[in-house]
């Protein structure tokens, strides 16, 4: 198998299609969903609810994870009310960062990605989750 486990090529194929290509849906969107609901809403983002984050999240993965070969949902706003709505042929990834950043570093260019607290790979597995995704800020001026 290449240096590659079992396990993680199971993985990594019920991510793709049968030819091997991705096409995944990502609703792990949070802060940016949250101000583009406020604008849709008439709401500050502020007012928009859990409720407005989840339900729509909730609309979009029904919706569309029929289309898709895996999507990418957020522990916080996604996954408890979409996890249903997607299809046992379609595979899961779940994000491991929270929404934004922190600023890191003395010049202010580098960013630091902050976890989920209380989440870990184990609990991704033990939820579903095929894979998981943590974003990583690059500047290569930092």
């Amino acid at each position: 198998m290449g240096g590659i486990s079992a396990g993680k090529l199971v993985n990594l194929r019920r991510l793709a299609d049968d030819r091997g290509r991705f096409k995944m849906m990502a609703i792990d969107q949070r802060d940016s969903l949250r101000r583009a609901l406020s604008s849709a809403l008439g709401k500050t983002p502020e007012a928009v609810s859990y409720d407005d984050l989840a339900r729509t999240k909730e609309t979009i993965t029904r919706s569309l994870a029929p289309l898709a070969t895996a999507v990418l949902m957020d522990p916080v706003y996604g996954f408890q009310r979409s996890v249903a709505h997607i299809p046992g042929r379609v595979g899961i990834l779940l994000a491991m960062e929270e929404t934004g950043y922190q600023q890191a570093g003395a010049g202010g260019k580098e960013r630091k990605s902050r976890l989920v607290e209380g989440l870990s790979v184990a609990k991704a597995k033990r939820a579903g989750a095929n894979a998981v995704k943590l974003l990583l800020y690059y500047n290569p001026q930092a």
